[in-house]
């Protein structure tokens, strides 16, 4: 039992050795440019200096700077239909809507977002995408990944967030594009990352065909240490980061070794 211990300490400390010289190495080589990771539109990328309107003119402006993938948030309606907002209370102050919320599709077609921008009902969002086959749909929000890939038109071309062990598992089984949540992924397997059991870990990825991570910036030790682990196995991380455009760019800089992708309000230059 003894010798066997031994072997365990002795193994991390192995992988805490490799970890830190692959963080070091890939920070000394690391140059950032658009295609050393993957630009991600956040909620369709601004337009005209504001976030968050997940209209069809924040994605043709995002289109034309260069971005290839593409965020948006869903939220449904009173009458069940998927549509593109962040949430309701926002979507609210960027129409003037005083109703009922949520509304139904016919009024959240009606208003414009900022007096300016297009509502996208999820019709909307498929016919954009189906016209720019060369570009890649991210969503999140709504945790039912196979009513979502079965709405999208290319299975292939949508990237999922979820946050829950059913939507994780059912979301891996039938698409390629399921992401995990992270911290919702900690919680699940919590016992088992707290004992560093990482092999489990990997297993659940693997198990169910999970090959995305979404993260926001890791500030602990232990987060530092998963998500380099969960990298070093093949999976993906795509992380949220905050600031202006150098600062996230900075940050990206800062930390090759824990994310390939990066979601932007404004696609960098």
């Amino acid at each position: 039992m003894l010798f066997i211990n031994i072997l365990k300490y002795i193994s991390l400390f192995l992988i805490i050795s490799i970890i830190g010289l692959y963080s070091f190495v890939e920070y000394r080589i690391f140059q950032f440019n658009k295609n050393s990771i993957d630009i991600i539109a956040h909620a369709g990328g601004q337009i005209d200096g504001h976030i968050y309107t997940n209209s069809l003119e924040a994605l043709n402006n995002s289109y034309n700077e260069g971005a290839k993938i593409f965020e948006l948030d869903i939220r449904e309606t009173k009458d069940g239909y998927y549509v593109g907002t962040h949430d309701w209370k926002t979507w609210a102050q960027q129409t003037g809507y005083s109703g009922e919320l949520p509304p139904n599709l016919e009024e959240f077609k009606r208003y414009k977002i900022l007096n300016k921008y297009t509502a996208m009902s999820f019709e909307d969002i498929n016919n954009w995408f189906l016209s720019h086959p060369d570009v890649v749909f991210i969503t999140d929000k709504v945790d039912k990944p196979l009513k979502m890939v079965n709405l999208f038109y290319d299975k292939s071309k949508i990237k999922m967030e979820l946050f829950s062990k059913k939507s994780m598992r059912m979301g891996g089984g039938i698409f390629d594009g399921a992401m995990a949540n992270y911290y919702s992924l900690s919680q699940i397997t919590k016992t088992l990352l707290v004992k560093y059991d990482f092999i489990s870990m990997i297993e659940f990825f693997k198990k169910n065909n999970l090959k995305y991570v979404v993260a926001g910036k890791p500030f602990s030790y232990e987060d530092k240490f998963k998500l380099k682990l969960i990298r070093l196995n093949g999976i993906k991380i795509y992380m949220y980061l905050f600031g202006t455009n150098d600062e996230i760019t900075q940050q990206v800089i800062e930390y090759p070794s824990y994310l390939d992708g990066v979601y932007y309000n404004k696609i960098p230059n």
